[in-house]
């Protein structure tokens, strides 16, 4: 990952994010890439014809947890929103997305009522421990990632929000995701006029 947790890497070793982008439409549009609906819990990625990564929505990675044995019930007294988690297989890494691309201080679904976007955000360091307890039974490492719009993070405001995300051990990006922030590939070949 990359150090300091911000960046901007260019749209070809990146995933773009418009405010509602899905992570599965954008990964299949690279050419090397395919997903693949993975059954019950999530989706596959794969890399050349190679699975390299599972994905899972909102509620799909507690069933993913529920087929792999793990009573997630018994660990955590309440599931938490998710936008996207990833497994990446070969790194045996759960980088868990937050994506908070909408304008203004409204909050996701799901989020505490009557919070600001930035109230919201200082709660990664507890998110991140939350998934960390369910993925440790898997021997699962977990990253968590915080996908922001750059004019959010450009506000000098915010700056005290940003310190915090990276000291909760946490990272943040805007508006794009360096692919190999997840350990997936970034091209196709180094031939690959993109």
């Amino acid at each position: 990952m990359k150090e300091g947790g911000i960046g901007g890497a260019n749209t070809k070793t990146g995933l773009h994010f418009e405010r509602k982008a899905d992570l599965l439409k954008l990964l299949d549009a690279i050419p090397g890439y395919e997903v693949k609906r993975g059954g019950r819990a999530g989706s596959v990625i794969l890399f050349r014809g190679e699975v390299v990564a599972r994905c899972f929505k909102q509620h799909e990675f507690y069933k993913f947890l529920d087929e792999s044995g793990v009573d997630w019930k018994k660990i955590l007294s309440a599931g938490l929103p998710l936008d996207c988690a990833t497994h990446v297989i070969a790194a045996n890494i759960l980088f868990v997305l937050d994506i908070r691309l909408q304008r203004g201080s409204s909050v996701r679904p799901g989020s505490r009522p009557g919070c600001s976007l930035a109230d919201d955000l200082v709660c990664c360091g507890f998110n991140r421990g939350q998934y960390a307890k369910v993925a440790a039974p898997l021997g699962l490492q977990v990253e968590y990632i915080i996908v922001l719009r750059k004019e959010w993070g450009d506000k000098p405001c915010n700056k005290d929000v940003l310190d915090y995300i990276h000291s909760a051990n946490c990272h943040y990006c805007f508006d794009e995701l360096p692919l190999g922030w997840l350990g997936l590939a970034e091209r196709q070949s180094e031939s690959d006029p993109r």
